[in-house]
């Protein structure tokens, strides 16, 4: 009888310490998981943060660019732009389309950088529209519009488009 009472009693603590272990368990994984999230929070914030910083400094370093651009004659003597003035076009037009794509993905927040830099975009459209549509056209691989499939530049064709509306700037169609 002693015996059945000790196995009893045995049975009873170990009962007690499984259950007493499996809360521990349970309260550190909850724990653990509270503070994965704060790190996942934080290092989309510091992702964030990264992206944006990129994109002033991008912008930073292609201002000298814009400024030449915005000499150019009207975008309708691109044909008559000689080398230089091609490979500012296309220089502008590459970095543009870097950022265009990080805001028409989402991955950084497109009103920001409508605020700050939306007329840059804007204007570099109007100057480069006819530019980019023909440098579509002579990689006979793309169609002059995105509405008809071209992809060269399509993303900062659609964003400098939805710069000039907010700034209520008149593009060409």
């Amino acid at each position: 009888m002693q015996e059945i009472g000790t196995n009893i009693l045995v049975n009873s603590i170990c009962a007690v310490a499984s259950a007493v272990a499996t809360v521990g368990l349970v309260v550190f994984s909850v724990f653990q998981l509270l503070s994965m999230r704060a790190a996942v929070k934080e290092s989309a914030k510091s992702r964030y943060a990264q992206l944006i910083l990129s994109v002033v400094t991008k912008m930073r370093k292609l201002e000298p660019s814009l400024r030449e651009l915005r000499k150019f004659s009207d975008a309708e003597q691109c044909a008559n732009w000689g080398d230089e003035k091609n490979r500012i076009a296309y220089h502008v037009g590459a970095e543009l389309q870097g950022v265009a794509f990080l805001c028409e993905k989402g991955l950084i927040d497109s009103g920001y950088v409508i605020d700050g830099f939306g007329k840059d975009f804007a204007e570099s459209w109007n100057k480069l529209y006819l530019y980019i549509r023909r440098y579509r056209m002579d990689s006979r691989s793309e169609q002059p519009r995105i509405e008809k499939g071209a992809e060269f530049l399509k993303h900062f064709e659609s964003f400098a488009i939805k710069c000039a509306k907010h700034f209520h700037i008149q593009t060409p169609t």
